[in-house]
């Protein structure tokens, strides 16, 4: 299957700022840490908002079908 589902959003911001924060090294700092994290809140609360709705049980994933449309 290749649904993205609710529980993949917070997987995914944990792995881009860890990779940032590797990659950065000592130019990372939790400023940036915490700037990230909140853009990263925002992305996420937009797109299950925008592409999931709440108690449907036939809309617990967001295909990549569906991400094309929008």
């Amino acid at each position: 299957n290749k649904g993205v589902k609710v529980e993949h959003y917070p997987v995914v911001g944990e792995a881009l700022i860890t990779t940032m924060r590797v990659g950065l090294k000592k130019a990372w700092s939790p400023e940036i840490e915490n700037a990230w994290g909140a853009i990263y809140q925002i992305i996420q609360d937009t797109m299950i908002s925008d592409h999931y709705e709440p108690n449907d049980p036939n809309d617990q994933e967001l295909t990549y079908e569906r991400v094309a449309l929008v």
